[in-house]
């Protein structure tokens, strides 16, 4: 009965937090990470674990972990569930394209002391004025870059892990990253009737697949950036039945790594911030506050929950920076990706620890 009991709380615990973790056994002393890690062909990779005779790697999602156990005998998936993904690691990533390794450029003197104190480093280089750090877990990375990023005259830059050996999710073809200039964006004129066309692209939006749309007044025109040219070419046939004037526009810039796993993993146009009741202020200064980071589409409405803001943005990119750079600012808040229940809402940090009791201006 107790056996029983403890499978029925494993396989519960299983289904709030996927089995993303890659178990490397019987490892000889003074095993080296780099050297595992290339054998595994792990790319991307959210944090390494090291033990005295086992190594555990922790991938973004399930389906990449087992991928990476194809054909591979060293290697099981670990039997314990693994904790959510952090909603702020997936904005890092589609944002500045995070990895656990960072290159730092001209850092003044007086930084280097604290730089080379910093926790979680798996190892450190020095090249003339470029530093580089390789982190074992990318959330690590992340918030040096956070902090340090703005410092003058230092140039920070994430480098992915293993570029040859990268796993791109399933429904992104791989060569449409080597070619980079795309056929992904969709131009819609003559626009009658936009009330079907925003209903249109908010399905596309429940399928993240979608980054960007941007309307015109003037000409009654949108432009609609998706992720793919098979997603613009499905956005162009589901148009069809509109009465509009469509035409496809070759984006010029490549879709970085990053944001091809963050779409993966859930991250959206629109966000949502838990604010405790007795702290709320008016959607008007929330949507003051926060378009800071992009421009704020006008559906936004406080009685969406509760218990919650829900803001939406046009960019997805408006998105990350919101859940990524927003801080100090609410007490006992945390934020996400909306609609995305499977990520560790990120709560916001308190300025130098401490903690905020006033709310935002009502204008």
């Amino acid at each position: 009965m107790m056996h029983f009991g403890c499978s029925i709380r494993r396989l519960l615990s299983t289904a709030c937090h996927p089995q993303r973790t890659v178990r490397i056994d019987k490892l000889p002393d003074g095993y080296k990470i780099d050297t595992v890690i290339a054998a595994l062909k792990a790319s991307p990779v959210e944090s390494i674990i090291p033990e005295k005779n086992h190594l555990l790697v922790r991938f973004f999602d399930e389906s990449t972990a087992r991928r990476c156990l194809e054909g591979n005998t060293a290697a099981r998936m670990d039997e314990d569930p693994s904790p959510r993904l952090s909603a702020y690691v997936v904005a890092a990533l589609g944002l500045e394209d995070a990895s656990r390794t960072l290159f730092i450029t001209n850092p003044p003197r007086e930084k280097r002391v604290l730089l080379k104190k910093m926790d979680g480093l798996q190892w450190t280089r020095i090249e003339n004025e470029r530093l580089e750090y390789r982190f074992l877990d990318v959330t690590d990375a992340c918030r040096v870059f956070h902090r340090y990023n703005t410092v003058t005259g230092a140039k920070f830059v994430f480098v992915p892990d293993d570029k040859d050996d990268y796993m791109f999710p399933s429904w992104y073809p791989r060569k449409e990253f080597l070619v980079g200039k795309v056929e992904r964006n969709v131009v819609v004129s003559n626009i009658r009737d936009r009330e079907m066309l925003d209903k249109l692209v908010a399905e596309f939006d429940t399928r993240s697949c979608l980054l960007k749309t941007s309307y015109e007044r003037k000409t009654k025109s949108m432009k609609v950036v998706l992720a793919t040219s098979g997603h613009a070419k499905q956005f162009l046939e589901a148009c069809q039945d509109l009465q509009v004037s469509l035409r496809e526009d070759p984006d010029p810039q490549r879709i970085r790594r990053g944001m091809i796993v963050a779409l993966t993993l859930g991250a959206h146009r629109s966000i949502s911030l838990s604010v405790p009741p007795e702290r709320r202020s008016s959607m008007h200064a929330y949507r003051r506050f926060f378009a800071q980071y992009g421009s704020l589409r006008p559906e936004a409405s406080e009685d969406d929950a509760p218990d919650a803001v829900h803001l939406h943005y046009e960019s997805i990119l408006g998105a990350m920076k919101a859940v990524m750079l927003t801080e100090a600012t609410f007490e006992g808040a945390s934020i996400t990706f909306l609609g995305s229940p499977g990520l560790e809402p990120y709560r916001l940090p308190t300025e130098g620890g401490r903690r905020h009791n006033w709310r935002l201006p009502v204008p």
